[in-house]
């Protein structure tokens, strides 16, 4: 019998965890800046209290989402003007 309140009180811990990062991830994914998504992921644990296919799915969304950012904020690269269509 305590081994299965023991296992219902890891399991509502370890769900609990999971909803904190999967919050941390959606402030990272609603970010409209690299910088603000760097500093939501300041705030995930620096070692993830479990490793459930949840947590991974969060790191990995948020992970996503900052790529995203940084590669809509490079510096578009310009096409070398065609010969004959530059203004001298």
């Amino acid at each position: 019998m305590h081994r299965l309140a023991f296992l219902a009180a890891l399991a509502a811990c370890s769900d609990r965890e999971s909803e904190q990062i999967e919050a941390l991830a959606a402030k990272v994914c609603a970010c409209k800046t690299s910088q603000c998504a760097e500093a939501a992921l300041e705030l995930f644990p620096k070692t993830p209290p479990n490793d459930s296919r949840r947590i991974q799915a969060a790191a990995t969304d948020a992970r996503n989402c900052l790529a995203k950012l940084l590669d809509a904020e490079k510096a578009p690269v310009l096409e070398p003007e065609a010969p004959g269509t530059g203004s001298n």
